[in-house]
């Protein structure tokens, strides 16, 4: 945020554009960072595998701490087996239903 307000009263003051890209592309990289963990604590709440794989390759991609992403894969290692049972389940009662 302080990052953002700087670049916003550098920009008032009228130093050049390619001066300030650099810190444009810091600030982008942060923004994205921060999506990204918001994202990760948002799927290991839920708990559903495909928000937390997504998540997981979000938080890789933009460059989030091992440490945070690690919670996450214990979540995903969790809750993947109760995923694959769910879904046995409902092929089985769909086929039962389907021979009725």
């Amino acid at each position: 945020e302080q990052l953002k307000e700087a670049i916003a009263k550098v920009d008032e003051v009228g130093v050049a554009t390619d001066e300030l890209a650099e810190f444009r592309e810091l600030l982008t990289k942060l923004e994205r960072r921060a999506e990204a963990e918001a994202a990760l604590k948002e799927a290991m709440q839920d708990r559903h595998v495909e928000a937390l794989q997504a998540a997981i390759q979000q938080a890789e991609d933009t460059d989030v701490p091992a440490a945070q992403i690690r919670p996450a894969l214990q979540v995903l290692k969790e809750e993947e087996p109760k995923q694959k049972v769910r879904k046995k389940l409902k092929s089985v009662r769909f086929e039962d239903e389907s021979s009725e």
